[in-house]
């Protein structure tokens, strides 16, 4: 049954190596997600994806799989240092995940 999701009669082909978890997958997946949900579907359910995007609070990777090693973290540790430079160079890439930096609690302290 689980072959057949994709192999089945009346099916057209997948390319499945677009959908490679590699190391930096997280930062490309928005773009093969919008592209077929369905292929994405095969493995994971809707609120895999939810975890992440459904809510406007920050959730580290650190926090939401604190057992896990094979997701790429998306801040290094040196990031403190570095966030002021990349947050210029696109800001909405804080955003997404942050919100606006006047509001949100973990900007706030140092950007209030």
């Amino acid at each position: 049954e689980f072959c057949t999701k994709c192999h089945g009669f009346n099916k057209e082909p997948v390319d499945f190596e677009r959908y490679n978890h590699t190391s930096l997958f997280t930062d490309s997946h928005r773009l093969v997600a919008y592209q077929d949900e369905r292929v994405c579907s095969i493995c994971h359910s809707q609120s895999f994806c939810s975890d992440c995007h459904a809510t406007r609070v920050e959730l580290k990777p650190s926090i939401k799989n604190p057992t896990e090693n094979y997701r790429r973290v998306q801040h290094r540790g040196d990031f403190l240092a570095r966030h002021r430079i990349e947050a210029r160079v696109d800001p909405t890439s804080c955003f997404r995940c942050h919100g606006n930096p006047k509001s949100a609690q973990t900007c706030q302290p140092c950007h209030g």
